[in-house]
């Protein structure tokens, strides 16, 4: 069963390590992802996320293609994984939802034990850094009902939820049924306070 983490309002982050970073994900972190993956959900075989990640990484990492694969590390361990896609690179016989086209952020996992850290904040900016850099001006983000933490996060961040309810987006299903579509203009995002 597919495992958010936890959210509680009242937590605030313990000071990120300094020596934390965040980077293109390469074929050597493959078996590191996919644990981070199976210890999410476990009902999908770690060499299933074994497979697809080392897949997304050859293809995607170094194309032209706007899909990337991050991680965050510290003292070369990881510790965090995200990515992004453009909506266009999914056949159109695959998309069973219907979604805005554009770019889209996929969730952020982090190590059971940096939660709390601020890891999933850092790697947000990090990643809109990266996104600014390539000149996109604007993001979607679909986040599962049940995933309260990330709702929170993505208020945080200024997101502006634009369809409640949805069943998926494009050719991803929620697995607990439904879920909120947000939108952000990312170069707004420096102005979050930090």
């Amino acid at each position: 069963m597919l495992q958010y983490a936890t959210f509680n309002p009242k937590h605030k982050s313990d000071a990120l390590p300094s020596d934390i970073s965040f980077r293109l994900a390469k074929l050597r972190d493959c078996e590191a992802i996919a644990s981070l993956l199976y210890a999410t959900n476990p009902d999908i075989p770690l060499n299933e996320y074994l497979q697809r990640t080392q897949r997304e990484i050859e293809k995607y990492n170094t194309s032209e293609d706007l899909y990337r694969v991050f991680v965050s590390c510290l003292n070369n361990d990881i510790i965090g994984y995200c990515r992004f896609f453009h909506s266009t690179l999914i056949p159109q016989e695959k998309k069973s939802h219907s979604a805005p086209e554009g770019l889209y952020l996929m969730g952020i996992i982090v190590r059971d034990d940096m939660r709390g850290k601020g890891v999933a904040d850092f790697m947000s900016r990090k990643r809109f850094d990266y996104l600014q850099g390539l000149g996109i001006h604007e993001v979607y983000s679909a986040v599962a009902s049940q995933n309260i933490a990330s709702h929170s996060m993505h208020m945080s961040f200024g997101f502006t939820p634009i369809k409640y309810n949805i069943q998926g987006f494009h050719s991803i299903t929620f697995p607990c049924g439904s879920g909120t579509l947000y939108k952000k203009a990312i170069s707004q995002y420096k102005n979050h306070g930090k």
